[in-house]
């Protein structure tokens, strides 16, 4: 059975529920220990920790996620951090993201520098943002675009990875490991690690 909380104005605490349904227009959300939460606010921060999956609608404010299974963000404007999140999911307009130790990250932005700590995979796009990934074991997917903005990323030095990056007049550094069987041109640099059984493709345009 699903709790249903909606409110015009208000902060809202809810915790240890089955299924949490919250709809806010005004109000600070904190959400802790439940199953399934689904919340939209307007405007207002969300606290939200131990789920097992989460649905995020925010126009304005800040997230705060831990704990979960699965989460899926969609922000208007605000910053997002994400801890110790099986699967994350993140789509906003203007803010910074951060996820960390995570399993796997999807995380896009217009506007807004992304971190990420991840073991398996992370697949990022940024229009206007800096992107920096880490991954603590060898990456099953590593896909990074940015427009307007550098990428650094870390592997660990058993990665079998082969590189594609690509640049107009951006930045791309690969921290970790050394690469072979180099093929470099003027805006693109490919190579390979280990065998280079995963594909890393890496885009940016521009950026410092």
């Amino acid at each position: 059975i699903a709790t249903r909380i909606s409110c015009a104005s208000a902060n809202v605490d809810a915790q240890a529920l089955h299924e949490a349904d919250i709809q806010c227009a005004s109000g600070d959300v904190v959400v802790k220990h439940v199953g399934y939460a689904e919340i939209v606010v307007a405007s207002g921060s969300i606290h939200l920790e131990h789920f097992k999956r989460a649905e995020v609608t925010q126009a304005s404010g800040d997230l705060i996620a831990s704990n979960g299974d699965n989460a899926h963000v969609t922000g208007a404007s605000g910053d997002a951090a994400l801890r110790d999140i099986q699967s994350v999911i993140v789509s906003v307009a203007s803010g910074s993201v951060l996820a960390e130790q995570c399993d796997s990250a999807s995380i896009s932005t217009a506007s807004g520098d992304v971190s990420a700590i991840v073991t398996e995979s992370a697949e990022i796009r940024t229009a206007s943002g800096d992107i920096r990934a880490e991954f603590q074991s060898e990456p099953t997917l590593l896909d990074m675009k940015s427009h307007s903005g550098s990428i650094t990323v870390t592997l660990p030095a058993s990665s079998s990875i082969a590189v594609d990056a690509r640049t107009t007049s951006g930045r791309i550094r690969v921290v970790g490991i050394d690469l072979e069987n180099i093929e470099s041109g003027r805006r693109v640099l490919r190579g390979s690690h280990a065998g280079g059984e995963v594909p890393a493709k890496l885009k940016t345009v521009s950026g410092d």
